[in-house]
């Protein structure tokens, strides 16, 4: 079925957001390191901040598309500030640095939920199952980018530098912002919000708000070590104003709204044991020795591993979620929630098996089939989640709970790193039997989510099959 045109500049700048991010993420510490003289435990919480603000930020910026920006300019400021950030960045000046870091984080803010909720935009109710083929293409852009990222990131800071990776990650951008420019007129569908006239008052109202959350984020990155009060402050927050929010609409949306937050919960064990492949699950792959052809494999392109199982099986997958669109049981994103949950239960269980072999190959075989899993996990629940946002919540609310949805990966990577560190900081020689104890607590938690999703299923599914 032929898809908007407009899906394909939407797909190009998602692709070059995840490249810049998780380019950026992969030589973070080492930048903070080598060019700033940081001590390790300062550089740690540095990444910290960034790793989780980067998927805080976008609730914010959905607030602003939904009540004093149009979707169109939010991406062009987004864009904007992740270029000014990333040459910011690229003078070794620590008068510098937290602007720079700043300025990427509120622009990955603003980019985010304007881009997919742009592309839901593009199509009608009645098309479904286009739409999620639709947001399964971008999701492919979107892993693309977290594939590409690292890889060119790491090569370029070998060969020439790490600034390079930066300069190259503005090019990009900067080639988005003109597409998103030029083409604007095939990202006007059904594009209704608040701001569309000349009146300068929500404007600027905007602008300050931008700009307010931006001195919030640098003060977050200078005082990297008070961030755990305000991730828990944050979900607190969250959770009441969806409260209040959800009080304010029908019964039928309020049924919606609490769908969309069940399955939110449910997401964030999933990604919790996504975040291990850069914590837990990369330090066992760094303890081990693995060769090919007598040439040392170097840790960290494991981390791409799961991202390119991700594209490499979308093709293969996406008519699948057009026959599961079919199924009147129940709603297709439930199905892929749970279905997601499994698989990461399966791969880490996997993980903890291939921890207590002996024989590096037969390791080598477990770490790549279960980052298989895991990738098609994320395959799973991903497009479902982002296209769900813009079919259940209400049109005022889409920016928002397409916000909330990335809120919930940050969640689940604080998780993550409380997962990491209960586990496996209880030994120093960090052993295989560490690891093998480590990987089993995750993959159980996966699937005990697991089974009590499967077991809310039939009542989930009442939410949305119930009119009245």
């Amino acid at each position: 079925m032929k898809q908007p045109r407009g899906l394909y500049v939407c797909f190009l700048g998602e692709l070059w957001d995840r490249f810049t991010y998780y380019g950026l993420q992969s030589i973070l510490v080492l930048y903070l390191m080598n060019a700033f003289l940081f001590s390790v435990s300062r550089s740690y919480a540095m990444f910290g901040v960034f790793t989780t603000l980067s998927f805080c930020t976008p609730i914010l910026g959905g607030l602003l598309i939904d009540k004093f920006i149009t979707r169109h300019r939010s991406i062009i400021i987004g864009c904007s500030l992740i270029i000014l950030g990333c040459l910011c960045l690229i003078v070794h000046k620590s008068i510098y640095l937290y602007p720079g870091l700043t300025l990427i984080v509120s622009g990955i803010g603003l980019f985010k939920p304007s881009n997919a909720t742009l592309l839901g935009s593009l199509y009608s109710i009645e098309n479904e199952p286009l739409r999620e083929s639709g947001f399964t293409i971008l999701y492919l852009g979107m892993n693309a980018g977290s594939v590409l990222g690292p890889i060119i990131y790491g090569l370029i800071a070998l060969k020439f530098g790490l600034v390079w990776g930066l300069i190259v990650s503005s090019i990009g951008i900067g080639t988005s912002l003109f597409l998103y420019m030029y083409y604007k007129n095939l990202l006007e569908v059904q594009n209704i919000n608040v701001s569309t006239t000349l009146n300068l008052r929500p404007h600027f109202q905007s602008y300050l708000l931008v700009l307010i959350g931006c001195i919030l984020i640098f003060l977050l990155f200078v005082y990297a070590d008070f961030f755990k009060i305000t991730i828990w402050l944050a979900m607190v927050g969250v959770l009441a104003y969806v409260v209040y929010l959800a009080l304010q609409h029908s019964k039928i949306e309020r049924r919606k709204l609490l769908l969309l937050m069940v399955l939110n919960i449910f997401v964030i064990f999933y990604f919790a044991c996504l975040m291990q492949v850069g914590s837990s699950l990369m330090l066992f792959v760094n303890s081990q020795h693995f060769e090919i052809a007598g040439y040392m494999i170097p840790s960290a392109t494991f981390a791409s591993l799961e991202p390119l199982f991700v594209i490499l099986m979308a093709p293969i997958m996406t008519p699948l979620w057009g026959y599961l669109a079919k199924i009147d049981t129940l709603r297709p994103v439930i199905i892929r929630v749970i279905l997601s949950l499994g698989l990461a239960g399966l791969s880490f269980e996997l993980f903890s098996f291939s921890s207590t072999l002996g024989n590096i190959k037969e390791i080598l075989i477990g770490i790549i089939i279960g980052n298989l899993l895991l990738g098609a996990g994320e395959l799973c629940v991903g497009p479902a989640l982002t296209s769900a946002v813009t079919y259940l919540a209400p049109k005022d609310l889409q920016g928002l709970f397409m916000g909330i949805w990335y809120f919930s990966i940050a969640v689940a990577g604080y998780l993550g790193s409380l997962l990491a560190r209960l586990s496996i900081s209880k030994t120093i020689n960090q052993s295989e039997s560490s690891y093998h104890m480590a990987f089993d607590k995750i993959g159980a938690m996966a699937f005990i989510a697991c089974v009590v999703l499967i077991m809310l299923s039939p009542f989930l599914n009442r939410l949305v099959r119930t009119d009245n």
